[in-house]
């Protein structure tokens, strides 16, 4: 019998072959209704280091998958309201483990890893004005627009696409991938080309006793995610951003006293971020292809997360073989709080300073609506654990995508 997975992919698959293409540029035959579709299935082998497994030829290898549905109204055209949009977006990933079960590291591998489920993980209205002024409401996706990377998001690593230092914050995590909050953000331009976001949030997403259910609570002791962010826009410096966050929430801390069962709590947590995309090299005007490059450093309150920085780089080339395809290479060093080191000292735990990920990969088209990405990542020090070897992960991951107006 076909495994879930596949047999999702060919549901994907045939709808794709099914579907009325999307034009990006349909104009007045827009439809009010947009949906698009994408099935990603990865597969990996840790061949070294890592968490004991088995390595020989014989050695399992890891599924993933993710199923993402969204839906888009244009309210315009639905409703009469210019400026109006609806958003819904749903997902169900498949269960497979990489970090928990193979390389062992605590940034992690896959950015599609999670608790298998399906989940309503957007659902937002947003109004923008003619000042383009706006605001979105509803379950919101942090990461779609705060400490988001452009350049990043060829890489497969979680890190690129969120630092190390907001993805472990708050106490599960902020209203990202796989679980989202209620939340509003507002947005409005500051200057010519700079613009300013704001966002309030529910402090913790979801329900934590039950990581499976789309749950949403208000009050209590969640306390709220607050957030802001200048950002840069421009054909060189393409983005330059710079971002903070702070949870109102209490949280316990890392206490080195001799008391190691009643730690002692803090009012609030918070970090801060600076991130640049640059355009190093573009072949002529009119062409995409060239080189990007990007850097990103946030830092975290040492007291309460355990990672207290974290630093990220790469370059991404756009036209090695083709039009489109992507080669690039990226760094994430994630870098362990002093107060963390300590507790675990007093545990007797010992810790390396820092966990880092090196990360090749080469993305490419193979039909309109496919795409193959073979990855491979070496990880130094996996968990900042001195008993596991540094871990080198293998993987390819395919994408199916269709996008229709109809």
């Amino acid at each position: 019998m076909a495994s879930e997975p596949v047999r999702w992919s060919a549901c994907i698959l045939l709808l794709a072959s099914g579907a009325s293409w999307a034009d990006a540029d349909c104009g007045d035959d827009c439809s009010p209704l947009r949906i698009d579709g994408k099935y990603i299935h990865e597969t990996w082998r840790v061949p070294a280091g890592g968490l004991p497994h088995e390595t020989g030829l014989a050695a399992d290898y890891e599924h993933l998958g993710k199923i993402d549905l969204a839906l888009s109204v244009r309210g315009e055209r639905a409703f009469n309201l210019p400026g109006f949009t609806l958003f819904a977006r749903a997902i169900y990933d498949t269960a497979g483990a990489i970090s928990g079960e193979y390389t062992g590291d605590a940034q992690g591998v896959s950015n599609i890893e999670a608790t298998s489920a399906a989940r309503l993980f957007e659902l937002w209205s947003e109004w923008t004005s003619a000042s383009n002024r706006s605001l979105r409401v509803g379950l919101y996706d942090f990461n779609s627009e705060f400490d988001s990377n452009a350049t990043g998001a060829l890489f497969i690593n979680p890190s690129h696409g969120i630092g190390k230092d907001v993805s472990q914050s708050g106490r599960s995590g902020p209203s990202i991938f796989p679980v989202t909050s209620l939340g509003a953000r507002v947005r409005w331009k500051v200057a010519q080309a700079w613009s300013l976001q704001m966002a309030a949030l529910d402090g913790v997403p979801g329900d934590p006793d039950r990581p499976k259910r789309t749950a949403v609570h208000i009050g209590g002791d969640d306390g709220a995610l607050l957030a802001a962010e200048m950002d840069r826009r421009g054909n060189r410096l393409s983005k330059l951003a710079f971002g903070t966050w702070h949870y109102t929430g209490r949280f316990d801390t890392f206490n080195a006293s001799d008391d190691m069962e009643n730690p002692r709590t803090s009012r609030g947590s918070s970090g801060a971020y600076a991130l640049a995309e640059v355009q190093l090299y573009r072949a002529s005007d009119d062409s995409s292809h060239g080189l990007a490059g990007f850097v990103r450093f946030g830092v975290a309150d040492k007291d309460v997360n355990r990672f207290g920085s974290y630093a990220g780089t790469g370059l991404v080339y756009t036209g090695v073989l083709a039009d489109d395809d992507q080669l690039g290479f990226a760094v994430a060093h994630a870098t362990n709080g002093g107060a963390y080191r300590r507790v675990e000292a007093l545990a007797g735990n010992a810790t390396d300073a820092a966990e880092t990920n090196l990360e090749l990969t080469w993305r490419f088209s193979v039909r309109e609506w496919l795409t193959l990405q073979p990855d491979v990542q070496y990880i130094f020090n996996p968990n900042t654990d001195p008993g596991l070897d540094d871990a080198l992960a293998v993987g390819l991951r395919f994408e199916l995508w269709v996008t229709t107006n109809r």
